[in-house]
């Protein structure tokens, strides 16, 4: 699963963590069907949600990270969440998106399968300093997939 982060000016300061918080077991009924979800997350401790995976740090206005996990198992279903922190000379930001992992077993060889989305983008709303004009980030996303084709 991959997560990026575009900040709208230079950061002191980006982290990017991935969190596992819970499997479908823990899930509400159709919980899992709600797609991916982008806010901006309030004052909270982030150590009382979940188990933490993985934590990326960077200077710069961009940050990125892809969750990879190995021998998938059913046990590895469930809700995962790519938490950024920007910080910006004293003001600190907070944003997050959640994607639900499937695991299937395949019917001949009873091997696992994990099914993935499109790279999950957060993005300040503050318009980019020195950039001459906004872009949402799925045409940034398609722009440099297409650069590498």
């Amino acid at each position: 699963m991959s997560c990026a982060f575009q900040s709208g000016s230079a950061s002191v300061y980006l982290e990017i963590q991935w969190w596992f918080l819970r499997g479908p077991e823990d899930l509400e009924p159709g919980a899992e069907g709600a797609g991916a979800q982008v806010e901006l997350v309030p004052d909270r401790d982030p150590d009382n949600d979940g188990t933490k995976i993985s934590t990326v740090k960077v200077q710069g206005n961009d940050i990125s990270h892809k969750l990879q996990i190995s021998k998938v198992r059913k046990k590895d279903e469930g809700l995962y969440e790519c938490r950024v922190t920007d910080a910006n000379y004293g003001e600190l930001q907070e944003y997050k998106a959640q994607a639900y992992l499937r695991v299937a077993a395949s019917g001949h060889a009873r091997r696992m399968q994990a099914f993935e989305a499109s790279p999950m983008w957060l993005q300040d709303t503050k318009p980019r300093k020195n950039a001459p004009s906004p872009e949402s980030p799925s045409k940034v996303h398609n722009q440099q997939r297409a650069n590498r084709l």
